[in-house]
């Protein structure tokens, strides 16, 4: 059915009830939905789609645009129902989570409420997908950002786009402002391409890498007006929208994590609702049509927003709380769905029909900025009384474990992703009779401590040469926390096989975390290979040790919320682990079968006795977050990892 400029188009709420569901099934946890983010992307098509048309509708009726209406009715729009959901998440956090968890949320809930938290997190050099994320409340709101900052320029550009509109006829300003926007779609969608390889945390983020996707949406309000000599067949339709149901599919349920994002890969939502928002232009009825439509979809859209707000943080404060279990996600979604449903009712939909909507629009901003002062104020003070709790003698001992790391790290003996260059840190005399190396990622790299003990004396040499997340395999992957394949790691591994050798290492310590990508086969194939080659290097042994078990969950965070929180919302700071193994550790026997000079060193009984992990034993802290150990820990059972090494048969090493 044709719908003008003027009406609402219920198909479009069931678009949002779509795109919605996959952000929302996807964040708690429903594998099927690999790629359900990219209901974000929909969102961007469908706002550039709603809002071109509101605005063109505008400037149909009266030869211009007041944009200071348009700014203050979004702000009724979409502040409320923001700023109710940031204070009442603040406030639970005040209670529940420790003043060292409070801390990390308070700059992202000012950012926030800014409307700027991608742009925040383009700068801090977070990606979305880093696992630092886990405990951002307010991590979801990166996208407000974007459709924010969108909502900012676009009048502006089609003024620009239309600016010969009142002096040629209707049909000659669409066809120009359809090959703007054309022009605009194209060139963004490749430079976004090109951001997203050079810098994908900011082609993830800002705004300038979206603006396609919004213009896309915006192209689609033109097509259906660019004269033409006939109607489109219905079949030619049923095809279309066919096709961008296929594209939605793809992108839900085959797309996910660890593929260069948004990139090429953006397309497929992109296009696919774009395509169905097209074939909505035509008066056909279709089975897609009949569910967009449906009651429960337009019930749902219409929850949209205020449902995308309150999931995430509802979700993930019961996951801190209470627990991850299925059970427990599902009683979490419908929560978050009750509370979506009490922010429209209650909030979002009393400040639309207010008084309000006969103010003028400078009264409405006016007003929306003093209420944004006086929440950054209160912000403040959360803040400063952070900080004051967090410096108490009940936090502070807890609070400086998660900081608790070898000195390495302050050598620069580690430069993670940032470069390929080896940096060997050297402790000990050029001229001692043995040296000992100890190479990896950061498990590696928590053992300093220990190793530095037992190899740093006696007329040994000790050399440090370690990457974070850099895994010990002869095998490219894809690093979420960068959002690309991390070549810095292949290339600084070649960089130490090829120049190790000059120091003629007696033994080298090697290990990697049990958290990369790869199967048991991978790890066997390509690992080996590795190991092979240090041991060509090194002239006596090679020490692969056990990757260390993951606590789940922050150790210092979970030790210092039980000291701040109700009773109620304590938990058990340990963890018992079951009899599986991550697919390195099953590997590490294969090395040892297959190469000379290979003894395996399991450590692991040390950390997690009777396989319990635990966040903190007797007087000494473990785990400095959920899979590291702390320095002063590792420190403390150096003679235990001697006498496992001399267990080992290495007797001559001391």
């Amino acid at each position: 059915m044709k719908h003008s400029c003027s009406t609402k188009i219920p198909e479009i709420e069931g678009l949002r009830a779509i795109a919605v569901l996959a952000v929302v099934l996807y964040h708690a946890g429903l594998s099927s939905l690999s790629g359900g983010y990219t209901g974000v992307d929909v969102f961007f098509v469908i706002s550039g789609y709603v809002i071109t048309r509101k605005l063109l509708s505008e400037l149909e009726e009266t030869g211009s645009l007041d944009v200071f209406s348009f700014y203050a009715g979004r702000v009724k729009r979409l502040f409320p129902a923001l700023l109710f959901m940031v204070v009442v998440v603040c406030s639970l956090a005040f209670v529940f989570l420790s003043p060292m968890e409070q801390q990390l949320q308070q700059n992202s809930a000012i950012a926030s409420l800014a409307w700027v938290h991608n742009l925040y997190l383009s700068f801090v050099d977070r990606g979305y997908f880093d696992p630092g994320h886990e405990y951002n409340l307010f991590l979801h709101t990166w996208s407000l950002g974007v459709e924010e900052q969108f909502y900012f320029f676009w009048p502006f550009f089609l003024l620009f786009a239309t600016g010969v509109f009142l002096n040629k006829s209707q049909c000659k300003s669409n066809v120009r402002l359809f090959y703007i926007l054309l022009l605009t779609t194209t060139l963004g969608f490749f430079f976004s391409l090109f951001l997203t390889l050079v810098k994908p945390v900011w082609g993830f983020f800002l705004p300038i890498s979206r603006v396609w996707q919004f213009a896309l949406g915006a192209l689609i309000v033109l097509a259906g007006r660019v004269p033409s000599q006939k109607a489109p067949q219905r079949n030619f339709m049923l095809f279309i929208q066919f096709l961008g149901t296929i594209f939605l599919c793809i992108s839900f349920f085959a797309l996910r994590e660890g593929l260069s994002y948004p990139g090429f890969f953006a397309l497929l939502p992109s296009v696919g609702c774009a395509l169905v928002l097209f074939s909505l232009n035509a008066d056909i009825d279709t089975p897609l049509n009949l569910i967009l439509r449906s009651r429960g979809g337009v019930v749902v859209g219409g929850l949209s927003y205020s449902w995308y707000l309150w999931h995430w943080p509802v979700l993930l404060l019961g996951w801190l709380l209470v627990d991850d279990s299925p059970g427990v996600t599902v009683v979490l979604v419908a929560l978050s769905f009750l509370m979506a449903w009490l922010s429209f009712r209650y909030i979002e939909l009393p400040v639309r029909i207010s008084n309000l909507r006969g103010e003028s629009p400078g009264r409405v901003l006016l007003l929306s900025m003093s209420i944004f002062a006086f929440v950054i104020v209160l912000g403040g003070v959360w803040k400063e009384r952070t900080i004051d709790l967090m410096a108490s003698s009940d936090q502070e001992p807890v609070n400086w474990e998660s900081i608790n790391l070898p000195v390495i790290y302050e050598m620069g003996c580690d430069q993670w992703f940032h470069s390929s260059e080896v940096e060997y840190c050297v402790f000990g005399p050029d001229d001692a009779e043995k040296t000992a190396v100890l190479l990896g990622d950061s498990i590696a790299a928590q053992w300093f401590p220990a190793i530095y003990q037992l190899f740093s004396i006696n007329g040994w040499r000790l050399i440090i040469a370690t990457k974070s997340s850099c895994p010990m395999i002869d095998l490219p992957f894809f690093y979420d926390r960068i959002n690309r394949v991390f070549t810095e790691c292949e290339e600084w591994k070649e960089k130490i096989i090829n120049t190790l050798g000059r120091y003629e290492p007696t033994v080298i310590f090697t290990g990697s975390s049990s958290g990369y990508p790869y199967t048991k086969e991978q790890w066997e194939e390509s690992g080996v290979s590795l190991i092979r080659s240090l041991a060509g290097i090194a002239e006596k042994h090679v020490m692969v040790i056990t990757p260390t078990p993951k606590l789940g969950f922050s150790g210092p965070q979970c030790l210092s919320r039980n000291r701040w929180a109700p009773g109620f919302a304590s938990r058990k700071c340990s963890i018992q682990l079951n009899d599986s193994l991550p697919p390195l550790s099953q590997a590490l026997d294969f090395y040892q079968k297959k190469v000379e000079k290979v003894t395996v060193l399991n450590f692991n009984e040390l950390i997690c006795p009777d396989r319990v992990c635990s966040a903190k034993r007797g007087e000494k802290v473990v785990f400095r977050d959920s899979s590291h150990l702390t320095a002063s820990f590792a420190e403390s059972i150096a003679p235990q990892v001697k006498r496992l090494i001399i267990d080992a048969g290495m007797v001559d090493l001391f």
